[in-house]
């Protein structure tokens, strides 16, 4: 008897090859595109970060020169205030500031009994017809009275304000005082009541040689130490100490001035 011959479906795997081969190309196309959006990123970030720094560049040069020109305003004002002041040495201001004072209360002295005479010229005015013209220029007196005590409060306080050390030198002595400004990097002599610019010492070796000329029985030095001159005191007074001079100390601060470089320590002519 034949056999018959049995036909069976072979098992297939196109599907699934179907399958992983679309899979693989969704991956490899989404694999290009994010490669392409990385790209462009790259490209595209420097401008960005470029332009957001011109801006703060921009911004910061704005305010860099406003701040320049605020500094500017500031120095000038500064400089014409030295410059009103350069002149005037401490023992000036000193009396100024005395006779500035003593001008006040003169001033409101004066105006009080001003102001006295304008009230009872007030009341006597109605019998005293003819003393209208002196009522008036008494009271114009006290008005230019008030302005001048005003102008010398506003210049009493304006000397009151500067950082300026002011310098008494000792009572009763016949010696020439000179000041010796350590400020570490400079040794600055200047003789008081002597309008003249300093001596300018830049090691304590020049100084010495300068101060054996000098004469210890006519001349006393005064040595202002800064915070920043504790070195070259040592130094200058031991120099001092050793040509037999007489001594004093005085502390004072970095920001001070008590010499200035134009005029010295001398008087205000």
């Amino acid at each position: 008897m034949r056999n018959r011959t049995r036909y069976e479906s072979p098992f297939s795997l196109f599907a699934f090859q179907d399958i992983i081969t679309s899979v693989t190309g969704i991956l490899i196309l989404l694999t290009l595109i994010m490669s392409l959006a990385l790209v462009v990123r790259q490209l595209d970030t420097p401008a960005i970060q470029s332009r957001a720094v011109a801006d703060r560049a921009k911004t910061t040069l704005l305010q860099t020169r406003a701040e320049i020109t605020a500094l500017t305003r500031r120095l000038e004002k500064g400089n014409r205030e030295i410059s009103e002041l350069a002149s005037l040495s401490p023992i000036a201001i000193h009396n100024t500031l005395r006779n500035l004072e003593d001008q006040r209360d003169s001033l409101n002295a004066q105006r009080e009994s001003l102001r006295q005479s304008v009230k009872k010229a007030a009341r006597r005015q109605a019998e005293w017809s003819g003393k209208e013209t002196g009522i008036e220029a008494a009271r114009r007196r006290l008005a230019d009275l008030d302005a001048e005590w005003e102008r010398l409060r506003a210049r009493q306080h304006e000397l009151e304000s500067q950082n300026r050390l002011i310098y008494n030198p000792r009572e009763h002595s016949r010696k020439n005082t000179w000041l010796v400004d350590l400020d570490g990097q400079r040794l600055l002599v200047a003789q008081v009541g002597v309008r003249r610019p300093p001596r300018s010492f830049t090691t304590v070796a020049a100084f010495r040689r300068w101060a054996e000329t000098r004469n210890p029985t006519s001349e006393y030095f005064v040595l202002l130490v800064r915070p920043d001159g504790i070195d070259s005191y040592d130094k200058a007074r031991n120099v001092l100490q050793k040509a037999h001079f007489d001594l004093g100390v005085d502390l004072i601060a970095q920001d001070q001035t008590v010499i200035d470089p134009r005029s010295g320590v001398g008087g205000s002519k």
